[in-house]
């Protein structure tokens, strides 16, 4: 990767960061499913957000634009640091990383969620060298009713 070190949130995200473009290199960026396709949530992946989601299908390319399980699996470990920073943060990469999908369509979580986590965690992620990962402002309203939110706010989990 000539020598350089990116952050594991933005491989396999369809831009190329690196000067050799190895972080979108299609050996470790291959999924053999079609995109926009829903299926379930392989069970080795399922068990970091199982006790969050009330889905089991999923589809790639998520919110983060990653196409394989591999760089899910990645960006999950990598924003699992800063879990602490909110009690809705896990919820919220959870649905971004393995997006709930119905009918072969992505269903994101909610703008006001997005904008609130942010609030609290952007600056802690930050300072581990990460990046807020996504625009909020692209994702639907609640008051639209097609989005996620948790259920309750429980205590803050760690999912990994």
């Amino acid at each position: 990767m000539s020598g350089e070190c990116i952050s594991r949130v933005k491989t396999c995200n369809g831009v190329p960061d690196c000067s050799d473009g190895f972080d979108e290199f299609p050996g470790i960026c291959r999924n053999n499913d079609p995109p926009g396709v829903c299926r379930p949530i392989p069970p080795t992946i399922q068990s970091i957000c199982t006790h969050l989601l009330s889905y089991g299908n999923t589809s790639l390319p998520n919110y983060l634009n990653h196409t394989s399980e591999t760089s899910t699996v990645q960006a999950a470990f990598a924003l699992n640091q800063v879990s602490g920073c909110h009690p809705s943060f896990t919820f919220l990469m959870c649905t971004t990383v393995f997006p709930k999908c119905e009918d072969d369509q992505l269903v994101p979580p909610c703008r006001e969620l997005c904008e609130e986590v942010q609030a609290s965690c952007e600056a802690p992620l930050q300072a581990i060298g990460e990046e807020w990962p996504r625009s909020c402002a692209d994702l639907p309203s609640r008051r639209d009713g097609r989005c996620l939110e948790p259920e309750s706010d429980t205590a803050v989990q760690k999912f990994l």
